[in-house]
């Protein structure tokens, strides 16, 4: 439970530079909220052999998630928006 306290911060930080990205789609305590679980779950999935920093880890799987909660949320399918941009 300490590790989560500890990157409780890194939570808030990215969801709060995600959620400016994406304000249309999600509140910033839904994303907060969603962190914390991806962190407990990060917690048990981490691979420190690997040699990636925990905290290196767990931002990506952050902003992973976070492009997930959007997409979840997103109306239009991806296809309908690929093909409204030019590219």
């Amino acid at each position: 439970m300490g590790l989560v306290l500890r990157y409780t911060d890194l939570v808030r930080r990215i969801a709060i530079q995600t959620c400016g990205l994406f304000s249309g789609f999600t509140q910033l305590d839904d994303v907060i909220h969603e962190g914390i679980l991806v962190l407990l779950s990060a917690v048990d999935k981490y691979d420190p052999e690997k040699e990636v920093k925990f905290e290196a880890y767990i931002a990506k799987r952050l902003r992973g998630m976070v492009i997930d909660l959007v997409r979840k949320q997103d109306w239009i399918p991806r296809r309908v928006r690929q093909k409204g941009h030019p590219g």
